[in-house]
């Protein structure tokens, strides 16, 4: 392919960008769906540890492999990984760095969705079925691998904040 037919093709107006972040968006909010009411099936009828099992077994597979690239990759390249994800899902996250900590911040754009548009479904402690993937994750996880990154909610479960602690002691 000539360097003219590549560069024609890499050219999106506004109104085509725009089109193609909402089907992106549009796609991610369908896998969402799915994937919460999967969830919200094994919360309601195989309870709460059955939940947990579910989310700690993918969190092996999901979250482990990046948790234990930090160190290789730096902390601040990782937590702006974080929330530049977030935010291509549709969030509104922002990051601050101070000499303690670095904190990703924001509206949660999925499990937040989730939770106001299509369940109310929620653990024995109150955190929604969709929600408790993340304290396991970003919270539990780092603890057993010595990371020193911790994660909080809010009660509603649609806003939230990662900390990396730089001192190593969360």
């Amino acid at each position: 392919m000539s360097e003219k037919d590549t560069a024609a093709e890499e050219t999106l107006s506004r109104k085509e960008h725009e089109k193609m972040v909402r089907l992106l968006l549009d796609g991610v909010w369908g896998y969402v769906r799915g994937f919460g009411r999967a969830i919200d099936f094994i919360g309601r009828n195989f309870g709460d540890e059955a939940l947990r099992r579910f989310f700690a077994e993918y969190g092996e597979e999901r979250a482990r492999p990046g948790l234990e690239n930090i160190a290789e990759v730096g902390a601040l390249r990782f937590m702006n990984g974080m929330c530049r994800h977030m935010n291509l899902i549709g969030g509104d996250f922002t990051l601050r760095e101070d000499d303690r900590e670095i904190v990703v911040q924001g509206r949660c754009p999925s499990g937040g969705r989730y939770i106001r548009e299509a369940s109310k479904d929620a653990d024995k402690d109150g955190v929604p079925y969709y929600c408790v993937h993340c304290g396991i994750w970003w919270k539990e996880l780092p603890a057993r691998l010595g990371v020193p990154l911790t994660f909080d909610r809010d009660p509603n479960g649609l806003t939230c904040a990662w900390r990396y602690v730089k001192t190593g002691k969360v």
